[in-house]
């Protein structure tokens, strides 16, 4: 798949692209340059910390019926038959 730059040099991810990674306009991003190549991932947010009791619980930061289910290995086979 191609990611084309627009007029004002952004990268443009399509759209197909956007809906299978479930990727919002506002989702933030981390870009980094490895081996040649620019990788973009998902900015997760740090776990916040919980006090119960007399002890610190760690929290998910994100709501977790926002989180996407992924089955992995339908994920790879489909890869493989491409």
């Amino acid at each position: 798949m191609t990611i084309d730059r627009d007029r004002a040099d952004r990268l443009v991810i399509p759209s197909e692209m956007r809906t299978k990674t479930d990727l919002s306009t506002s989702a933030p991003l981390v870009a980094t340059f490895e081996d040649g190549s620019i990788h973009l991932r998902r900015k997760i947010r740090a776990p916040t910390l919980k006090l119960r009791g007399a002890r610190r619980v760690a929290q998910p930061s994100t709501q977790t019926a926002s989180v996407r289910t992924l089955d992995l290995a339908a994920l790879i086979e489909n890869e493989r038959n491409c």
